[in-house]
C-alpha cells in the first residue's frame, strides 16, 4: 500500500513539472516599430543602377563627411593629406593607404599607432580593416606593450591632427 502511494506521489509530481514545462516561457511582447526618422535608409550612400531613379539626400544629422570614403577626403584636404604622407612607408599613396578604412578618424589613428609603436603599417590596416579594433590590433601585433593606452594615445593624436587640418 505504501509503495503505490509513493508512486502515485511521483507521478503526480511528474506530471505537474511536465504541465509546467508543456507551457513554455512567457511570450515576451512584440517590439515597437521604430519612427520614421529613426529607421534606416537603404537607399542612401549606394550607387545606382542604370535607369534607377537617384539616391534620396542623407537623413538629417548625417554631414557630407560620413557618406564620402577616406580617399575622397583625402583628395579634397590636401593640408591632411600632405601631413598623413609624411608619417607613411616612402612610396605609399596616402589615398591607397586610406582605402578600405570605415572612417578617416580610424585611419588617421592607425597612421599614428603604426608611427608610434613602429608596426609595419600594412600589417596594422589589415588587422583593423579585418575586423579588429585598433586596440585589438596592436595588442596582437605587440603584446608587450599597453594595448589601450596607445590606443587612447594615437586617437588623441587623430583628433589632433584632423582638428589642425581643418577636417
Amino acid at each position: 500500500m505504501k509503495r503505490t502511494l509513493v508512486s502515485l506521489a511521483a507521478l503526480a509530481g511528474l506530471l505537474g513539472c511536465a504541465t509546467v514545462f508543456a507551457q513554455g516561457r512567457p511570450q515576451r511582447p512584440a517590439p515597437r516599430p521604430m519612427p520614421p526618422q529613426a529607421q534606416p535608409r537603404p537607399d542612401v550612400g549606394r550607387p545606382t543602377q542604370p535607369g534607377s531613379p537617384a539616391p534620396q539626400a542623407a537623413p538629417q544629422g548625417q554631414g557630407k563627411n560620413d557618406q564620402q570614403s577616406v580617399s575622397a577626403r583625402l583628395e579634397q584636404n590636401t593640408k591632411l593629406a600632405a601631413r598623413l604622407q609624411q608619417d607613411l612607408p616612402a612610396g605609399m599613396d596616402v589615398q591607397q593607404a586610406g582605402a578600405g578604412f570605415q572612417n578617416l578618424g580610424l585611419f588617421v589613428a592607425t597612421v599614428q599607432a603604426s608611427k608610434n609603436l613602429d608596426i609595419p603599417f600594412d600589417t596594422l590596416k589589415t588587422h583593423v580593416n579585418g575586423g579588429a579594433s585598433l586596440g585589438d590590433a596592436i595588442h596582437e601585433l605587440k603584446p608587450d606593450v599597453d594595448a589601450k593606452a596607445e590606443e587612447k594615445k594615437a586617437k588623441q593624436q587623430a583628433n589632433r591632427i584632423m582638428k589642425e587640418s581643418g577636417s
